[in-house]
């Protein structure tokens, strides 16, 4: 057969698969009987031309190194769908992806796609909103979706809208329940598992960034990363631009799934004492270790984590995983590299200046976090509880509060002294290159160097004997000044449009959503369609609006200027 009408037989029946594969999934049309035999003959049938269409491209190519490169996950999805060939829902999940991949790969090598690819390199900025707007949006789509709640009605539009948007930002804010609650009370409309998987994936891509993602397919389509796309990229995730990109991003994937798989072992152990259910403990340790390491703070438990408030295990677990993932991939390098790990106190004093600031003040932090909560809610949100529980539920809320939505304490009870302190620590947030929002550590630790830097007059701000760029500096000031003038304008609508809450309700709401961090005090239910709306936009702009900031100093162009204008004296303080 021709090799362009296999190419176009291809596309056309993977786009088929896809449909159908939804329409079946997604709606479960009762009265259409025909439809999964018709779903699967095509999906069976599109695989068979898959793979004789591969084998002729191996067989012509010139590079078959490079070719073998840009199918490898593919084929290495054969193993799934022929291990769940007798299980229809899981055969067709892994059939999806996969031909949703084989479309991906052949649409980026058309000119169109050439073109894409090129606007995506020059213009990283733009496409970064759009790309997160796609996946919310597709994630939208899904979760209307019959299968995607218990009552098989599917989330009303604004609903899904919410979510998808909540765990594709990885905050996690809820209007519907992701937990089993429906199982009790069959009137409780809650996401099913059809729902929480499709969560799950918007955690996942979510957590690991859009731009980590389309980089990583061009890396593996085999084309070159353009100069300022380069340069763009490592203001995200690493401080050495001259480091290789391709040895960058194996890193980060290898240390995502290695410490969610790690994470998923230790938690599997605990809930299956919980559960006596080896497929369920399996499924929510799974959940929970890919929620905790994004830090989303989706839990499938109706009271987050409250039942696991004395459990060490679970608690420190479920914080090392927060904290390695807000710390950021290029400082758990720096941290856990052979080096560091032989000669600990040496590797130290050599490591980057980034990487000091950033463990500094997340240490200083955490421990302060800890602190004020044991003390201020000893007899409150903390009351009637042992001493033990009593440090670790402190220790638990400060790590969590600033990234991520856990909970191990009811927050309806906590004493508003620490509310305004936890606003505080959610409005800092992780830090750079993590999957955290907040206006990050680092910016908050320049932010403060400045300052101490005007009170003992110098004109450099300086830490441990190195002069931070001007450049930098700026650019903390400016992160700062545009999330607290964003946080201003959103809390403004809110006040205007929720007139049944209070003002420190709507202010820890909009915070945590600014911040991704997910917290509530449990009006984000109560909340009208016109603020579920303003939440889902500051959630959005919380995740891209920083991190858009940061990367448009990327794109900007180093112009050459030979003028400087006069001075002009403005008096301020």
């Amino acid at each position: 057969m021709n090799r362009n009408r296999l190419l176009s037989a291809i596309i056309v029946g993977s786009i088929a698969t896809e449909v159908l594969l939804i329409v079946q999934e997604g709606f479960r049309f009762a009265d259409v009987q025909l439809l999964p035999y018709l779903t699967y003959s095509v999906a069976l049938l599109t695989l068979a031309i898959n793979i004789l269409y591969d084998i002729d491209e191996l067989r012509a190519s010139d590079d078959r190194t490079r070719y073998l490169r840009a199918v490898a996950v593919e084929w290495l999805l054969f193993v799934p769908i022929i291990a769940t060939v007798t299980q229809p829902v899981l055969f067709g999940f892994f059939v999806w992806v996969r031909q949703f991949l084989v479309l991906v790969r052949l649409l980026l090598n058309t000119g169109w796609g050439h073109r894409l690819m090129h606007r995506m390199q020059t213009r990283p900025t733009t496409m970064l909103v759009y790309s997160f707007v796609l996946i919310i949006g597709i994630g939208t789509i899904l979760l209307t979706f019959r299968s995607a709640t218990t009552d098989h009605r599917g989330a009303t539009l604004v609903d899904a809208l919410f979510t998808a948007t909540s765990a594709t930002c990885v905050t996690g804010l809820i209007v519907l329940n992701t937990n089993d609650d429906a199982e009790r009370n069959p009137r409780l409309q809650s996401y099913s598992l059809f729902g929480q998987f499709v969560i799950l994936l918007l955690i996942q891509v979510g957590g690991l960034g859009i731009m980590t993602l389309s980089t990583a397919v061009t890396l593996l389509l085999g084309n070159r990363l353009k100069l300022r796309s380069r340069h763009a990229i490592t203001q995200v995730i690493s401080d050495d631009p001259e480091e290789d990109m391709e040895r960058i991003l194996k890193y980060i994937f290898k240390m995502t799934f290695v410490t969610e798989g790690i994470g998923s072992i230790i938690l599997f152990v605990k809930f299956q004492a919980y559960f006596h259910d080896v497929n369920r403990a399996a499924y929510y340790a799974i959940f929970h270790s890919v929620s905790a390491f994004c830090n989303a703070g989706f839990a499938l438990f109706g009271d987050s984590l409250c039942h696991f408030r004395g459990d060490w295990t679970i608690n420190l677990t479920i914080s090392a995983l927060i904290t390695l993932g807000g710390l950021g991939f290029a400082v758990v390098s720096a941290l856990f590299s052979t080096d560091a790990l032989r000669r600990p106190r040496m590797h130290w004093q050599r490591v980057g200046v980034h990487v000091k600031l950033v463990v500094s003040v997340s240490a200083i932090l955490i421990a302060l976090g800890t602190v004020v909560y044991f003390f201020a809610d000893y007899y409150h949100s903390l009351k009637g509880l042992p001493l033990h529980e009593k440090l670790l539920a402190s220790f638990f809320q400060s790590v969590t509060l600033r990234t991520c939505g856990f909970n191990t304490v009811e927050l309806g009870g906590v004493h508003r002294v620490t509310l305004v302190v936890m606003v505080v620590l959610m409005f800092i947030g992780a830090s750079p290159g993590g999957t955290g929002g907040g206006v990050k550590t680092s910016t908050l630790g320049v932010v403060l160097l400045s300052v101490r830097a005007m009170m003992i007059g110098r004109d450099e701000v300086e830490l441990m004997g190195r002069t931070i760029p001007k450049k930098v500096v700026y650019k903390a000031l400016s992160i700062l000044v545009i999330s607290f003038m964003i946080l201003n304008i959103f809390m403004i609508l809110l006040l205007f449009t929720q007139p049944h809450l209070t003002f420190l309700q709507l202010l820890f709401e909009a915070v945590s959503a600014l911040g991704t961090v997910g917290l509530s005090l449990g009006i984000t239910s109560e909340l009208t369609t016109s603020g579920k709306i303003i939440i889902t936009f500051l959630m959005f702009v919380g995740r891209i609006g920083p991190l858009t900031l940061a990367l448009a100093v990327g794109e900007s162009r180093d112009e050459f200027v030979d003028y400087q204008y006069p001075e002009g004296k403005i008096i301020v303080g």
